[in-house]
């Protein structure tokens, strides 16, 4: 039996919500994947600690918009 297009509708929206949520919850991850071969872990995390410490530091929304050069 088909369905209706308001069903159709909503089942498109529906999935289209359910797909940005995903895509935002992995995007949320703080730490980034690496190679972690022939790597020194305390070296790295002492780097990755002092990245997000400067990170804290920096105002994405003021400066949202200017450029570097």
């Amino acid at each position: 039996m088909p369905r209706s297009p308001a069903v159709l509708i909503a089942t498109a929206l529906s999935m289209g919500a359910l797909s940005i949520g995903t895509l935002c919850v992995g995007a949320c991850s703080s730490d980034p994947i690496i190679d972690t071969k022939g790597v020194d872990n305390a070296k790295y995390q002492q780097d990755l600690a002092e990245c997000k410490q400067y990170a804290d530091q920096v105002d994405v929304a003021s400066n949202a918009g200017s450029v570097s050069v």
